[in-house]
């Protein structure tokens, strides 16, 4: 018993510092019903509850995703499938972050242009969207095809906001958050969202 009271005391202490949550992983412990997961009811008096507890309520959250590169379609594509309200901002005009290269980014942090990939496609697709066949080293404009075909497969275009970039997040109330975006065009919006999942990658 004393175990699992520690481990509950070290979830909460986690989740009490990131107050920005969109996330599917379970907190689990050997709880006294042997089940292995905490239940529901210990998150009640927590001041910020992940998106995965609000799907076992039968809450839908209304979530904003930064970034459409890798980490961020996957995202999308999991907050959807639980049921969640998802829009996502992503700055460029089209999915896969560093991996997606345009005319005039020589300053932005990209891909190199003779890239290949030293990890198989066995080790880099994502487990629901697996490719067929043994296994490939891809250059970055395969991988990149590989991104986009994710993307159309499971519609996740129709989620992201492109061209678009996230200015500020601010929070307003308890478990509400104002995001302020700015397009090319230099108009500005601002929304609310219950939660936020950043995915800009490591380089921003």
């Amino acid at each position: 018993m004393s175990r699992l009271i520690a481990k509950l005391d070290y979830a909460r202490q986690r989740l009490s510092r990131w107050p920005i949550l969109a996330r599917r992983r379970r907190f689990r412990a050997v709880a006294p019903d042997g089940s292995g997961q905490y239940p529901v009811e210990f998150f009640r008096d927590l001041q910020h509850v992940p998106c995965h507890v609000a799907t076992w309520r039968g809450m839908s959250m209304k979530v904003c995703v930064l970034g459409a590169g890798p980490s961020g379609l996957t995202t999308i594509k999991q907050l959807v499938d639980e049921g969640h309200d998802v829009t996502c901002f992503e700055k460029q005009g089209s999915v896969g972050g560093i991996w997606s290269r345009h005319d005039g980014d020589e300053d932005e942090m990209k891909v190199f242009d003779n890239l290949i990939l030293t990890i198989s496609m066995k080790l880099m697709a994502y487990s629901d969207f697996m490719p067929e066949g043994e296994r490939t080293f891809c250059t970055h404009k395969e991988y990149l095809r590989y991104l986009n075909s994710y993307a159309d497969a499971f519609g996740l275009r129709k989620h992201i906001v492109f061209n678009t970039g996230v200015e500020e997040i601010r929070k307003i109330d308890e478990g509400q958050w104002c995001v302020t975006t700015s397009s090319r065009s230099g108009a500005r919006l601002e929304r609310t969202f219950e939660a936020i999942a950043i995915c800009a990658g490591p380089f921003r």
